[in-house]
């Protein structure tokens, strides 16, 4: 289960190179542990947009479910978008 995953994922296909994401922080909550052999699901969203100064955050998260649809753990992740890089030449 990575939240990481979700976020980055759908920022490359907003056109965001992965070269200008920057892991910030991702935390974890199990409700119990997974059992061999067990077939589990994840979904991914991004849960939140937001700037400070130059640099843009964004909160993905990610919800694991069992067959039964019951969750089994949660994942929160920050990743930070750096600016474009600035190739005009200009001083």
């Amino acid at each position: 289960m990575y939240a990481l995953g979700a976020g980055s994922g759908s920022l490359s296909r907003l056109g965001i190179a992965s070269a200008r994401l920057i892991h910030g922080e991702q935390e974890f909550s199990w409700q119990r542990p997974l059992r061999i052999g067990e077939t589990v699901t994840a979904q991914g969203r991004i849960a939140d947009v937001y700037q400070k100064r130059q640099l843009q955050f964004v909160v993905a998260e990610a919800v694991v479910t069992d067959e039964g649809d019951k969750e089994v753990a949660r994942s929160r992740s920050t990743i930070l978008v750096l600016p474009e890089p600035d190739n005009s030449g200009a001083p």
